[in-house]
């Protein structure tokens, strides 16, 4: 008796038709099988690979040599681009110079009273310092107290009154915290991705003990007054003509359930050269509601990934897609194995593209614009005319199929950055804005509630910004925290941080109780979490008065950066610090 999973017939056909035409179907059941193990072997390769494997997508030009010699000899791409003379890569390794203005000391290293005379005449030698090696020292941080003195004033005609000197505004009021401990604290946890029990333990080391929970609520503080600064950059982003945008998820902690959930961490990257800034917005869920909010209003070219959340902003007409080359060849990378042939061939013509903006990288905006059309577009119409014959070809359902798929969905917006000179090939900016977020979580784990989720995107954009800017971030940091506080109690600013939280509606539907936003501090209190009405309030700043607007502008990463030029800090490849700050 068959079992249940049996799929043999219960009879077999006597006559041969009959037979040829089961053997047919036989033959189909098992070339979609094969198809289909072959399927699932590739996507085991691909989770192997991206879990083990190396991340970058190098590949060797001459790989396509080997397919060449059945291709027609009037191959759009068939030929493969000419290898350009790299400059000799310098070896690591090596003793590097140490900063002219850094501190030193010297450690004298003397003659014992027998070495001092002469052992074959007896004389007493002549001394003199000669130079030996040069060490590198390390000395741990120090804290120290600053008290505060204030003059104070006493009329000695009424004996009535008395006048005492005011403290400047700082960014915790009647906080223990300097600014230049809050710039450490910021840079130590945004910049060098330190967990804030890690920064405890180290703190606990030098001597001076700063709980984590301490530490915890001088970022949330910080970020109250930082929030201004971070609406301005957001808003000049806002007024560009180019934004780019990817997104990461988080982990997030559920207060009094002891469990996470995912959260997600937008970013948004200025025009190079125009707003060279770095915003990041942390979104409760990973719903596509977050980028439509940030950029609603917004005109101009958009940046990203084919994400569906964006559909809608394209639909609405001022917002134009420019698609991601880094994306499309990615498609085809991941098919080298699977259709080695086709994905060498539309590697080779991406190596081409990127060769050519690399060539034209030094040339004004009409100048690379006029190249990229006399250029680049022939190549691209190639290219395009070889995938239109390639796709009726290629299986269903396979890795080659999905790219060449993917490329021709994404044509229209890929070749858009052909039609202006600032444009740019790909979006690959904004994946490398998410980097300093993937290793942070690796060693923070998660955001303790929305509200840290909020205050990291606020830290996390200043920081990020510094460095897109070659900017010491905590020399940075150390004056905004000095000089915001002023900008945040100036009388201007005010009336617009009350405007923006009349238009701020909470998640369940309420709006905060404007009664209670007497002062500033109040207002940044409820926008540190919900900036986007801030933002907005930025873009149509005539109600600030010149002398704050002067100040924000001076705080902006590149201008801060011109008016310090001995606070640069260039980073490497090896991520080596050089400059007179570092």
């Amino acid at each position: 008796m068959s079992s249940d999973n049996d799929s043999r017939p219960a009879s077999f056909p006597q006559d041969v038709a009959s037979c040829h035409a089961m053997l047919e179907g036989v033959f189909v059941s098992l070339a979609e099988k094969e198809q289909r193990i072959g399927q699932l072997e590739e996507l085991v390769k691909t989770l192997i690979q991206e879990r083990h494997g190396r991340k970058s997508e190098r590949y060797d030009p001459n790989q396509q040599v080997l397919f060449e010699a059945d291709e027609e000899e009037d191959s759009p791409v068939a030929e493969p681009p000419e290898a350009v003379d790299a400059p000799p890569r310098r070896r690591g390794g090596g003793r590097r110079r140490l900063d002219p203005n850094a501190r030193r000391e010297q450690r004298i290293h003397r003659l014992s009273e027998d070495q001092k005379q002469c052992p074959k005449c007896g004389a007493v030698l002549t001394i003199a310092l000669v130079e030996g090696k040069l060490c590198w020292a390390y000395q741990p941080s120090e804290i120290f107290g600053i008290q505060h003195m204030h003059e104070k004033g006493f009329c000695n005609g009424c004996h009535e009154h008395v006048q005492i000197a005011d403290a400047p505004p700082a960014m915790i009021e009647k906080g223990a915290a300097d600014a230049s401990l809050l710039a450490h604290l910021t840079t130590s946890k945004q910049g060098d991705h330190l967990p804030l029990y890690r920064y405890e333990e180290i703190s606990l080391r030098n001597g001076w003990w700063i709980p984590r929970s301490t530490q915890a609520v001088w970022l949330q503080q910080t970020a109250v007054t930082a929030v201004i600064l971070y609406a301005w950059m957001a808003s000049r982003i806002l007024q560009g003509k180019l934004v780019g945008t990817d997104a990461t998820g988080v982990a997030v902690l559920e207060p009094g359930a002891g469990q996470v959930r995912k959260g997600t961490v937008w970013t948004y990257c200025g025009q190079p050269e125009v707003c060279p800034y770095l915003i990041y917005d942390y979104w409760p869920t990973g719903e596509g509601e977050a980028p439509r909010r940030f950029l609603e209003g917004y005109e101009g070219y958009l940046q990203a990934d084919a994400a569906s959340v964006f559909d809608q902003l394209y639909l609405q007409g001022p917002v134009l897609e420019v698609a991601c080359g880094a994306h499309m060849r990615r498609y085809f990378y991941k098919a080298r194995h699977s259709a080695p042939r086709e994905a060498h061939r539309a590697l080779g013509c991406f190596r081409q593209l990127y060769l050519l903006e690399r060539e034209l990288a030094e040339l004004s905006d009409a100048d690379r614009r006029a190249q990229r059309r006399l250029r680049a577009l022939p190549l691209l119409e190639n290219f395009k005319t070889w995938l239109d014959e390639l796709a009726p070809t290629v299986v269903p359902k396979t890795e080659l199929a999905a790219a060449v798929g993917y490329a021709l969905n994404q044509w229209e917006a890929f070749i858009r950055y052909c039609d202006e000179g600032w444009l740019m090939i790909d979006n690959t900016r904004s994946e490398r804005a998410l980097r300093p977020i993937a290793i942070g979580r690796s060693n923070w784990m998660f955001f303790g509630s929305d509200g840290g989720g909020h205050t990291g995107a606020v830290l996390y954009s200043l920081v990020a910004s510094c460095k897109a800017n070659r900017v010491h971030p905590y020399h940075y940091l150390n004056d905004v925290y000095e000089r915001l506080p002023l900008v945040r109690e100036h009388s201007s600013l005010l009336p617009l941080l009350q405007e923006a939280c009349g238009r701020v509606q909470f998640t369940d539907g309420t709006q905060p109780n404007l009664a209670n936003m007497q002062s500033a501090l109040d207002c940044l209190r409820v926008l540190k979490d919900n900036p986007r009405p801030l933002i907005e309030v930025m873009l149509d700043p005539s109600q600030l008065a010149s002398a704050v607007i002067d100040e924000l502008t001076s705080l902006l990463p590149d201008r801060w950066h011109d008016a310090h030029p001995e606070c640069h800090l260039e980073i490497n490849r090896k991520t080596r610090l050089v400059g007179e700050a570092a």
